[in-house]
């Protein structure tokens, strides 16, 4: 009995022995924080300046779930990670050095939903103008990373400008049998744009700019040559509802 007692006793030692010398696993490492040094070029339409708070999305090709968000100031552009802190080695992983940038006319709130970073406003697409840029190649230099951004409307995007329009501003929507609303959606891992495009004439409800609202949509028939006629309904009364 205290030979078995005795053997208990020494297994007991044994397993507690191999126990303090298995190595704990190491952790991943962190990685170093990303500078960017990424600046955006132009107007964001014609004659139009970019405005404080605008915000640019930049996702770069084969980055899952982070991404940066570029917001001016008023005199410049600031930079944010999203989804994540940006590091060195979500970039050492990247064999192509390409991304894809958005603009919307509102803020919006972006998620990664199945391979795709998706666009919503209050859960809804934002159906009106968007500018873009993809296939726009960076570079990376330790932990900067540089580019050069030309932000531009996809074919057939036009945008229309209604002023003295400011009270009761969120009520009044547009429509036109020669445009169709559209909704820049998301974008791929790929750095595909995805759009959403509703039928010709269905409403399209407007965005703040100066003193007014800007509407925007995709032409029925771009380039041809026609006669546009639009439709603007606004209030009927302070108790009306935005559909």
């Amino acid at each position: 009995m205290k030979k078995t007692i005795l053997f208990l006793i020494m297994a007991a030692g044994l397993l507690s022995c191999a126990k303090e010398m298995t190595p704990a696993p190491e952790k991943a490492p962190a990685g170093v924080p990303m500078s960017f040094n990424i600046t955006v070029t132009g107007t964001k339409a014609e004659k139009t300046n970019w405005a404080n708070g605008d915000v640019v999305y930049v996702f770069f090709k084969g980055l899952e779930e982070k991404y940066l968000t570029l917001t001016y100031d008023g005199s410049g552009w600031t930079d944010a990670s999203g989804g994540g802190t940006l590091t060195d080695t979500d970039f050492s992983t990247l064999t192509t050095q390409t991304l894809t940038a958005v603009h919307l006319p509102v803020e919006a709130d972006v998620a990664f939903v199945d391979g795709a970073f998706v666009f919503t406003k209050g859960g809804n697409p934002v159906y009106n103008y968007y500018l873009y840029q993809t296939g726009k190649e960076y570079t990376v230099d330790g932990t900067t990373v540089t580019a050069s951004l030309e932000m531009g409307k996809p074919a057939g995007i036009a945008q229309f400008h209604v002023a003295g329009i400011t009270d009761y501003a969120e009520l009044y929507c547009f429509s036109s049998s020669e445009i169709r609303p559209v909704a820049c959606s998301g974008v791929t891992v790929d750095g595909s744009v995805v759009e959403k495009v509703k039928p010709a004439g269905d409403q399209l409800w407007g965005v703040d700019d100066a003193d007014g609202l800007v509407f925007g949509g995709r032409l029925e028939n771009p380039g041809a040559a026609a006669e546009y006629k639009f439709i603007l309904t606004g209030p009927i009364g302070a108790q009306q509802e935005r559909a």
